[in-house]
């Protein structure tokens, strides 16, 4: 391709791209400033971005005293847990006690 053939071919581009362009008259039928007033802003977005991170503090600080909340709970769980465990054992020993009480009782009504 020549320089001068390669020039026409660019002439012919821009001439359609030029063609092709919008201009201001053309866009006025999609949306003028007023048709756009109804959407946010990028100050507006700031201000919603700026809430939602606050609010997100806020949310992150709840669920902190939420979750202390059910540590709390949980260890007192455990510990019903542990409590339960210790009477069971004393009731073992009491329930051994009460069978060898019986035992003796047998034994001594047997020699009388």
């Amino acid at each position: 391709m020549t320089i001068a053939q390669l020039k026409r071919y660019m002439d012919r581009r821009f001439d359609r791209l030029e063609r092709t362009k919008a201009n201001k008259s053309d866009l006025r039928r999609f949306a003028t400033k007023r048709d756009l007033m109804r959407f946010a802003t990028k100050a507006d977005m700031a201000q919603y971005v700026a809430r939602a991170e606050s609010l997100a503090v806020d949310t992150k600080r709840y669920f902190q005293i939420v979750a202390e909340g059910l540590r709390d709970e949980i260890k007192k769980i455990g510990e019903v847990g542990n409590l339960k465990s210790s009477l069971a054992q004393h009731s073992a020993v009491l329930d051994e006690h009460e069978r060898r009480l019986t035992d003796l009782e047998h034994s001594h009504h047997r020699l009388t």
